[in-house]
């Protein structure tokens, strides 16, 4: 899944994703990051699960698409578990996953939130 899609063209990815399941091509961290930036949240959520239900390791870049994806939505709160997730799987927050949680909660008002997760 080497193809790149603009975010307007979600549907496609995640077609061309299923099809490589279909053929049984091995995905890996980079498939799955693409495909996870390219869908609608729920499918994101959905695909975060099939990486760990085929062994395939989490990194920062797919915990901070996922905290990306929930920014873009207006879920803050899923973007600071999404953070939270990342860091109980042992992975150090990056500036850029930490930035978005922080400005999903900016939007949403929800500046209490945001502290708690800077002290925590």
């Amino acid at each position: 899944m080497r193809r790149s899609f603009d975010a307007s063209e979600w549907r496609g990815a995640l077609d061309l994703f299923e099809a490589n399941a279909a053929l049984a091509v091995r995905k890996d961290a980079r498939d799955f990051g693409q495909a996870i930036t390219k869908c609608h949240w729920e499918i994101a959520s959905t695909l975060l699960r099939e990486m760990e239900a085929h062994d395939v390791q989490q990194n920062v870049i797919i915990f901070g698409s996922l905290v990306n994806v929930y920014k873009e939505v207006s879920m803050w709160s899923c973007s600071l578990q999404a953070l939270q997730r990342s860091l109980d799987v042992g992975l150090q927050g990056s500036v850029i996953s930490i930035n978005a949680a922080l400005s999903a909660c900016g939007r949403a008002v929800a500046w209490q939130s945001a502290l708690e997760m800077l002290v925590n």
